[in-house]
């Protein structure tokens, strides 16, 4: 395509404008050639960037114009505009999943400087200040492995882009939590107590006091996946494809059936030939798996989400707003829909807070 335009304009000057590659944790649309719209974690996006330069210059193009120098949190994107209400309240939080608002080659970082929490298994700017009360006591298993889940303390933060979980687990005899003999899972509970699910799994081994609508589920140290409550499962909002378990809300019920978080970035399609009226299939259904979190050190992977250190039992997690369904975190704006906005569209309301176990 850039050959065919440099030839076309064969007697002008031609620059491109404009190129860029989101950091963003979300995708908007997945492409062959790997130059996704968004997805890129902030190691990922300079050689993206760096190909979209080089591929202009291989064509003879005279320059470009690279978007942008800074995240601008007032954008809209397609892949999430529907779960981004009121949308005049952009500007106010920072959705992360939002490619269009991760755009820069300078993040504009939530939250001040001093006392960020990074997410990387040191929890020095953890203080008690901000350590949540516990309710409630420890539920054992029985199991042979109750010395490698034993709570020390769970505490609770945010800004605007993400709610921060610190998690501190004793360290067991051992030394060292035996992932392959333990999960720990941290639950949500977003909206009112007795609607969501009171069961971790069909089984119904492990129970909730009240009823839940997200889990973060840590298999091991490389492995963590948000979770969604069945019925308040999102996944095709954008295109409609609603099936008959997705209520868009959430519902009283102990089924314990959680789904992994996932988003549709590109529909299937067809062409039809206009001379002999064939349909061709020439793209297939497409999804994200956004709820599937990234294990490491934020310092050298942006999209890490989870951080563990074994040793010292410290679980860090930070969620973001848009994955638990808030429409705007800084009016407590949530996703509850009531029927009465078509199958692309949902309503919301306002919750009171979070509630983590």
């Amino acid at each position: 395509y850039l050959d065919e335009l440099r030839q076309h304009y064969d007697k002008h000057a031609l620059i491109i404008a404009e190129i860029g590659h989101p950091s963003s944790q979300g995708n908007g649309h997945q492409t062959p050639s790997g130059q996704d719209h968004g997805g890129f974690a902030e190691h990922a996006q300079g050689p993206a960037v760096l190909r979209s330069v080089a591929a202009i210059a291989q064509s003879g193009l005279d320059g470009a114009f690279v978007f942008a120098i800074i995240d601008e949190w007032f954008k809209r994107a397609w892949v999430v505009e529907r779960v981004e209400q009121p949308a005049d309240q952009r500007r106010m939080w920072h959705n992360v999943m939002n490619p269009e608002q991760n755009y820069g080659l300078i993040a504009l970082a939530a939250g001040p400087a001093k006392g960020r929490v990074v997410i990387d298994g040191a929890d020095t700017e953890w203080t008690s200040a901000n350590a949540t009360a516990a309710a409630g006591s420890q539920q054992k298993l029985g199991d042979g492995h109750d010395d490698s889940r034993r709570l020390r303390d769970l505490s609770v933060r945010n800004n605007a882009a993400y709610l921060f979980v610190r998690v501190r687990l004793q360290p067991p005899a051992s030394g060292v939590i035996d992932w392959s003999k333990v999960d720990v899972v941290i639950a949500f509970d977003t909206i009112d107590p007795a609607r969501g699910d009171t069961r971790l799994d069909p089984a119904g081994a492990v129970g909730f006091g009240r009823g839940v609508e997200h889990i973060l589920r840590i298999h091991h140290g490389s492995d963590a996946q948000l979770l969604v409550d069945k019925p308040f499962d999102l996944y095709g909002l954008w295109h409609g494809f609603r099936e008959s378990y997705q209520k868009y809300r959430t519902t009283a019920n102990n089924a314990g059936e959680f789904l992994l978080v996932r988003t549709v970035t590109n529909a299937a399609y067809e062409v039809k030939d206009a001379k002999t009226g064939k349909w061709t299939a020439l793209g297939v259904l497409q999804d994200q798996e956004t709820g599937r979190f990234h294990v490491g050190n934020e310092l050298s992977d942006s999209h890490a989400n989870v951080a563990i250190d074994a040793k010292t039992g410290v679980i860090e997690a930070r969620i973001p707003w848009n994955l638990l369904h808030f429409t705007d975190p800084s009016t407590l704006t949530i996703v509850d829909d009531d029927g009465s906005a078509g199958a692309r569209h949902v309503t919301t309301t306002t919750t009171t807070g979070v509630a983590v176990a």
